[in-house]
């Protein structure tokens, strides 16, 4: 078990993968009541966060990084409120042909500019460089009329994986 938490990237997988499910589960018409995923969601988040050791460090805010540094209760909420946001913004501007994909898309392509501009970890790089592509062939033949959207699950997992690549970004 120590030898797959120390693979690099194994908080990316253990995060969207279990949003993914989430949406997945929802997608196949198994209609999961909204406070029962949101339930889920918290759960899943508080559990991997603290088992992750992920928690956001610095954010331009004096008084926040403060707050954040020296009460770990309130550390646990904001990163648990931010990936919430994120993740149901993401699945919110889904219905929209392309929007999603789009601003993903355009994100994921800033984050890796500045990931490159400040020499970051070349698997963090070669991550969202992967993740651009794969979006970037997704909206090519999906746009302007789409045939397939991306659902719950597509949703969940591009909310989380942005949510996560702001952070290690920051």
């Amino acid at each position: 078990l120590s030898l797959i938490k120390n693979t690099i990237l194994f908080d990316y997988f253990s995060i969207f993968s279990l949003f993914f499910l989430i949406g997945f589960i929802d997608d196949i018409k198994k209609n999961i009541k909204p406070i029962i995923r949101l339930s889920l969601m918290v759960l899943f988040l508080i559990i991997l966060i603290q088992y992750n050791d992920f928690y956001i460090q610095r954010t331009g805010i004096e008084i926040l990084n403060n707050w954040l540094a020296d009460y770990k209760l309130f550390s646990l909420i904001f990163i648990c409120l931010c990936f919430l946001f994120i993740i149901n913004g993401a699945n919110l501007i889904d219905g929209y042909n392309g929007l999603l994909s789009i601003h993903s898309f355009i994100i994921l392509i800033n984050l890796l500019i500045i990931n490159i501009f400040f020499n970051a970890d070349n698997s963090l790089i070669n991550f969202l460089f992967f993740q651009s592509l794969v979006l970037l062939i997704f909206i090519f033949f999906n746009f302007p009329k789409a045939k397939v959207f991306l659902g719950d699950s597509g949703a969940y997992f591009l909310g989380a994986f942005t949510a996560i690549s702001v952070i290690k970004t920051s």
